[in-house]
């Protein structure tokens, strides 16, 4: 649950947005937690503070939702091999299939079949 906004907040909510709706429609881009502090124009201690009481979480936890959203939509909408998948998504395979598995409750494979 979000915090209850202050002035800092309310004043780049706005940018925050729409960085946030950015990391979700282009969850192929090499995101990161520095360089979105840079677009927004701030420190990268005051943006993960801003940021986390805007949405009620961090950064990363965005950019991780939304590469995981975006591997689910290939998996199920493309014959990408899992490799490809998880380049895309900027993973090492090894480290997709993990992550992939315990947040999702199953591998790649299976969730492409199911």
């Amino acid at each position: 649950q979000a915090e209850q906004p202050s002035f800092q907040t309310k004043q780049y909510f706005q940018q925050l947005s729409e960085l946030r709706r950015e990391i979700y429609t282009c969850p192929e881009r090499d995101w990161s937690v520095e360089a979105c502090a840079r677009m927004i124009g701030m420190s990268q201690s005051y943006f993960l503070k801003v940021y986390r009481k805007a949405f009620g979480w961090g950064c990363s936890q965005d950019i991780h939702h939304s590469k995981l959203a975006y591997a689910k939509k290939l998996l199920l909408q493309t014959d990408l091999i899992l490799q490809d998948i998880a380049e895309k998504c900027g993973y090492d395979y090894s480290h997709f299939m993990r992550l992939f598995k315990k947040e999702v409750g199953m591998t790649p494979s299976e969730y492409r079949l199911s």
